[in-house]
């Protein structure tokens, strides 16, 4: 049986539409058209990404925080370096004083006395060492070993002084031990030998000091005026008698004689 086709559902003409390129832009400008000015203008600033005044201020005050933050980490990293190169001064001097003690049969040197090549010369302890420290000009500049980076006063300081004048012979920033260490010429004290100490590791040779008006280049623990400075980390660097450096809590160690006093 051969079947028949309903030629009435077959459509006579095939419809094609034509892409209009401009239809998406005509679109928007009759959307557009809907708003209002107010409104339109209100749309347009969102789109461009505008700030509130609070936003604004947020922003600023993260700003000043981080800020902040960052001076913070500075400063702390500052100190560091400068701490370091504390210790490092006092290490070298601790191998000045090493060196010193070998060659007077284990005696440091004087608080204040005479040179050996010149008795005339009246120096302080810093001026026994500068033979070990590459000088054996006692009138030259003292040497740079005894101002510590932390020290305020270092920029204040005269650049001629030199070992032996008076006025400038206390200008430095660290203080040697003044008690039962050293003997002091002309005074009748005689001190006491490095060699009759039994504990080295514990006893503090030089240590920090604030430089001030009169002030000696001396630490003595029992008067307030003469302990050690706080201006690393509210304590102060130490050199032992052994020759190791550390940091020393002001509070815990200034007043007491465990540190100062040599035991034998």
């Amino acid at each position: 049986m051969q079947a028949t086709v309903n030629r009435s559902l077959i459509p006579t003409t095939l419809r094609y539409e034509i892409p209009n390129p401009m239809r998406p832009a005509i679109e928007i400008r009759n959307n557009m058209s809907s708003f209002e000015g107010p409104q339109l203008r209100q749309e347009v600033k969102r789109g461009l990404g505008g700030f509130t005044l609070i936003e604004l201020l947020v922003v600023i005050a993260v700003i000043a925080v981080l800020a902040a933050l960052l001076l913070v980490s500075l400063r702390a990293v500052k100190d560091s370096a400068n701490s370091a190169k504390c210790m490092a001064n006092l290490r070298q001097i601790g191998i000045a004083m090493r060196l010193y003690i070998d060659d007077n049969n284990g005696w440091g040197p004087p608080h204040y006395g005479y040179t050996p090549s010149s008795p005339s010369k009246f120096v302080a302890w810093t001026g026994q060492l500068a033979p070990y420290l590459g000088t054996t000009d006692y009138s030259g500049a003292v040497s740079s070993v005894f101002d510590c980076p932390s020290d305020p006063a270092v920029s204040t300081r005269p650049t001629n002084r030199d070992y032996t004048t008076v006025a400038t012979i206390g200008m430095v920033s660290y203080g040697y031990n003044y008690d039962y260490f050293t003997p002091v010429q002309n005074q009748g004290y005689d001190g006491v030998s490095t060699r009759t100490m039994s504990r080295p590791a514990s006893v503090i040779v030089v240590a920090d000091i604030d430089d001030g008006p009169g002030r000696d280049p001396l630490i003595f623990w029992q008067s307030a005026a003469m302990r050690p400075s706080q201006r690393h980390r509210k304590g102060y660097n130490a050199l032992f008698l052994d020759g190791h450096v550390q940091w020393m809590d002001y509070n815990s160690t200034a007043a007491t004689s465990t540190y100062w006093v040599p035991a034998r």
